[in-house]
C-alpha cells in the first residue's frame, strides 16, 4: 500500500489540530505566568497583549487544519491564494521553528516544520 498525496494532507491536518491543546496549555501554564512577571508601564501594552496573541495563534492552527482537510479531499491547493498560504506556512514555519528548535521546544516543530513539509510533498507528488 503506497501513501497517496491525500494522506499527506490528512497528516498535515492532524498535526495542526493535534497541536491546539498543547499550544493552549503552554499559553496558560507558561506564557501567562511569564507575562505576569513583566513590570513597568513601558511594557504595559505588550503585557496585556502577549497571552491573547499567543492564544490567537490557535486560529492559524484551526485554519491550517481545515485547509489541509480541504486539500486532502480536492487534490491539493489550487490558485494563487492557496499556494501563497502554503508557502507562507513554509517560510514562517522555518523562521519560527528555528527559534523553537534553538530553545528545545521540539513538539512545536510538528506544526511548524512537519505539517508544511507534508503539504509541500503532496503538492510535488501531484505535479508528477
Amino acid at each position: 500500500m503506497s501513501i497517496q498525496p491525500s494522506t499527506l494532507h490528512y497528516v498535515a491536518a492532524f498535526l495542526y489540530a493535534a497541536t491546539i491543546p498543547k499550544h493552549t496549555r503552554v499559553g496558560m501554564k507558561s506564557i501567562d505566568p511569564a507575562v505576569r512577571t513583566i513590570h513597568g508601564t513601558a511594557n504595559e501594552k505588550a503585557k496585556k497583549l502577549l497571552t491573547p496573541t499567543w492564544q490567537h495563534c490557535n486560529l492559524w492552527l484551526i485554519t491550517s487544519a481545515l485547509m489541509s482537510l480541504k486539500w486532502a479531499k480536492t487534490g491539493g491547493p489550487v490558485g494563487t491564494e492557496e499556494k501563497v498560504i502554503v508557502w507562507a506556512q513554509v517560510a514562517f514555519g522555518i523562521v519560527t521553528g528555528y527559534q523553537y528548535f534553538k530553545h528545545d521546544m521540539y513538539p512545536g516543530l510538528a506544526c511548524l516544520w512537519a505539517a508544511p513539509a507534508a503539504t509541500v510533498a503532496a503538492m510535488m507528488w501531484h505535479k508528477t
